[in-house]
């Protein structure tokens, strides 16, 4: 019981603390920061090829898989040693 009454008392803490934060926060005055910046307009270059949402997805999904696939390759044979399909028992 003292640890769950711990835990909900630290995420109320948590909650209060965060809540007090954020309405001190948005009392505040923005501040403007000055910066230069160069009224020359400059060439942006295309963006690469592994930058394209489609290949970062692929990839987002290739790579895991890939991972996982020789882990499990690895595991399933070191269970089934040497015996293939073609060798295991076909009827009982």
């Amino acid at each position: 019981m003292r640890a769950r009454s711990t835990f909900v008392s630290r995420r109320l803490d948590n909650f209060f603390v965060c809540a007090a934060g954020g309405i001190i926060a948005t009392k505040q005055e923005i501040k403007a920061y000055p910066t230069r910046t160069n009224q020359i307009p400059r060439h942006i270059p295309p963006p690469h090829w592994a930058s394209h949402p489609v290949v970062l997805f692929l990839a987002a999904g290739l790579l895991p898989f890939g991972t996982i696939f020789v882990e499990l390759y690895f595991a399933m044979t070191s269970i089934w040693q040497v015996s293939s399909p073609s060798t295991l028992p076909t009827h009982y």
